[in-house]
């Protein structure tokens, strides 16, 4: 597939939390609580798929490092699933996620660097949609929704 195709495909990605967001803040036809819910289990999904795509890299080295990097996602969102569903304060799990996703981004880097893959899909793609991702579960922890 197109390099191209394939990013623009990856940013469209924030597209329902920018609609999320919209409707929390302006439109108002959503219950918060459930946009919340709505955003958690988004980010969760993405952070398990992002782990996800490590199992590849067990095949090339096996190491700890690898193996313990591709697994984590799941069991973080697992736990966090199930805190979420125990009606935890959404603002921290928002924080936890955001730490998550950057600890996730940094072993990725370590990773691209190690293997010495395409540093355009770092640059270009995981630093971006990180950062834009952590901003966007950051607005509800910090302005007012209610």
């Amino acid at each position: 597939m197109n390099r191209i195709l394939q990013f623009t495909i990856s940013y469209f990605g924030l597209v329902p939390y920018t609609y999320l967001l919209a409707d929390l803040y302006l439109f108002r036809s959503i219950e918060p609580n459930i946009i919340l819910n709505i955003i958690i289990f988004n980010t969760i999904i993405i952070y398990t798929f992002i782990g996800a795509i490590h199992w590849q890299w067990q095949h090339k080295k096996s190491t700890v490092l690898y193996t313990i990097h591709s697994f984590i996602p799941s069991l973080v969102s697992f736990i966090i699933t199930i805190i979420t569903l125990l009606e935890f304060t959404k603002e921290y799990i928002f924080i936890y996620l955001a730490i998550f996703l950057i600890i996730q981004f940094l072993l990725d880097f370590r990773c691209y660097k190690d293997d010495k893959i395409d540093y355009k899909v770092i640059y270009y793609l995981r630093m971006p949609i990180t950062s834009l991702l952590c901003i966007i579960l950051m607005i509800p922890v910090l302005f007012d929704y209610s």
